[in-house]
């Protein structure tokens, strides 16, 4: 627990050593969004042995995430080119990394990842922020936060991944739950 414990503590410190501007915010995002997701699934199945050690890896993996965003500052303002390959790399990486951590999910899971992403929803008591409004989820994922804001009273949600599969994906659970016509799912970079 200990481990855990200073892995956690090296991520945020590792965060707030940064300013929240530029690629830095985006690497903020990046990181504890992928923090939140990947860890979702190990807590939810707490009894596994290797929860421990699998949390300490999702840790290890989001100061990964935002070293990377680090890295690709210091690489633009030495190169500022877009069609540098190593940064096209690293895009690359990223998307692709993405496109792993969404698995399949049959009804019953899907919808326990819905009611859960609600539940946040209501415990941080914010509805008033999308009650009856247009949402935008930037790295919508498979639709999840979507489809549960639209459960719980939004007007429409346009969702923006990058991930072609996890767009399909997304516009599947949008069809299957009878709600299409309230969202937009579409692929697309969201730092654009």
């Amino acid at each position: 627990m200990r481990k855990l414990e200073l892995n956690l503590n090296e991520l945020v410190n590792l965060v707030n050593s940064k300013p929240n501007k530029g690629i830095f915010f985006f690497g903020k995002v990046y990181a504890l969004s992928y923090l939140t997701t990947a860890i979702e699934p190990i807590l939810q199945n707490s009894r596994n042995k290797n929860s421990l050690n699998d949390l300490i890896e999702v840790v290890n993996n989001s100061k990964t995430i935002f070293n990377s965003f680090v890295n690709t500052s210091n690489f633009i303002e030495k190169n500022n080119s877009k069609n540098n390959q190593e940064n096209l790399n690293f895009y690359k990486s990223h998307q692709k990394l993405w496109q792993k951590i969404w698995p399949e999910h049959s009804s019953k899971d899907y919808e326990s990842l819905v009611e859960y992403r609600g539940k946040r929803l209501d415990f941080n008591k914010i509805k008033k922020e999308f009650l009856n409004k247009d949402v935008m989820d930037f790295g919508c994922g498979n639709g999840s936060i979507s489809i549960a804001v639209l459960k719980r009273g939004a007007k429409s949600s346009t969702g923006i991944d990058f991930g072609k599969k996890n767009i399909e994906t997304a516009n599947k659970w949008a069809k299957e739950y009878g709600i299409k016509n309230k969202t937009n799912f579409k692929q697309g970079d969201i730092l654009k």
